[in-house]
């Protein structure tokens, strides 16, 4: 059915809700149908209460509907399977979406037919100055860098983060049909889990789908400050590590032994952590998040040693089903 889905997957954001829910309130009038779905994630506060008192009774409804298996993608899945519409445009709930937000992922969609997902601007709201360091690390937290350029990012960049993802529900539809299901759970609590959003974007591209990046899709970060310290981006780089082994797996080179894979990052790890005096001031150099990002993927495949052949065999498996999507990965006008 033409029109939007807003879908917000919460875990205890009672606190944070309200001002996502003003900024969509607050959308232009638009002949675009649309819904508000707000997905009860294992919340223990009032979350679902607030999201309906929240919302004013106006002719765009909203629906709470509560997914008791803790994890982003759960969350994402449910929201997915209770949606009505055929565009799906997820948001945090500390996105606040610009007023055009609604028509403009419908206009993208609609103009781009061979695009199965698309992402747009992203800048950082926060009440006190950011850390200096923030700039050059700005894309960790979601926020659009100065340079990237509008368009088709498919064969550049080659993924899309969660905040603000808008997708079309028929390659959704596709690439699940064809096998394919998440292996990273994103964020569950206040574990800093992350990579399923990418892991979903790669999929859609190996079935032939593109990406895209809209920057009229606007949308703020509204950034706990909490967040923004050194340690913290120094975690969320250790999570990012950790996922790009499951990333990995979905390349097109066969796939290496497991203990390959573990040597080249032992090697850079040590390598980032020798290089000048990279942990003697360790606050802004990238020399350091490197180091966390492979120990992140030595955590993640010394989880996997012993399954790391049959997860990277079933992957491929998958892989070669959404390969063969490909010549029909158009939808049908």
């Amino acid at each position: 059915m033409d029109g939007i889905s807003i879908v917000i997957c919460c875990h205890n954001s009672a606190a944070r809700l309200p001002a996502t829910l003003v900024h969509l309130r607050d959308q232009m009038p638009s002949r675009i149908p649309w819904e508000v779905v707000v997905v009860d994630n294992a919340s223990t506060d009032s979350t679902a209460d607030v999201a309906r008192a929240s919302w004013p009774a106006s002719t765009v409804p909203l629906r709470v509907v509560l997914e008791p298996q803790p994890g982003l993608v759960h969350a994402r899945r449910c929201g997915l399977a209770n949606a009505r519409y055929e565009y799906i445009s997820f948001i945090d709930d500390d996105n606040w979406v610009a007023p055009d937000w609604v028509d403009n992922v419908h206009r993208t969609l609609e103009n781009y037919p061979d695009t199965a997902a698309v992402n747009g601007h992203n800048t950082a709201c926060v009440d006190e100055p950011l850390p200096a360091w923030f700039d050059r690390f700005a894309i960790a937290y979601a926020v659009t860098p100065a340079d990237w350029a509008a368009g088709d990012v498919t064969d550049s960049r080659g993924w899309l983060w969660g905040a603000g993802l808008s997708i079309r529900r028929a390659a959704w539809n596709q690439i699940t049909e064809a096998g394919w299901r998440w292996r990273l759970t994103g964020r569950q609590g206040k574990a800093l889990s992350c990579g399923e959003d990418s892991e979903l974007t790669i999929a859609l591209r190996l079935a032939g789908w593109r990406l895209r990046y809209e920057p009229s899709l606007r949308l703020q970060h509204r950034l706990d400050p909490q967040r923004l310290n050194w340690e913290y981006l120094r975690h969320m780089m250790r999570s990012m590590g950790e996922a790009s082994v499951f990333h990995d797996l979905y390349g097109p080179r066969p796939v290496r032994p497991w203990w390959l894979p573990v040597a080249h990052s032992m090697k850079t790890a040590v390598g980032a952590s020798l290089a000048g005096t990279a942990l003697l001031t360790p606050t802004g150099n990238w020399r350091v998040l490197s180091m966390d990002r492979e120990l992140g993927r030595l955590s993640a495949l010394r989880s996997l040693r012993r399954d790391y052949a049959s997860l990277a065999a079933e992957i491929q498996a998958v892989c070669a089903r959404l390969h063969a999507l490909r010549p029909t990965a158009l939808v049908s006008q």
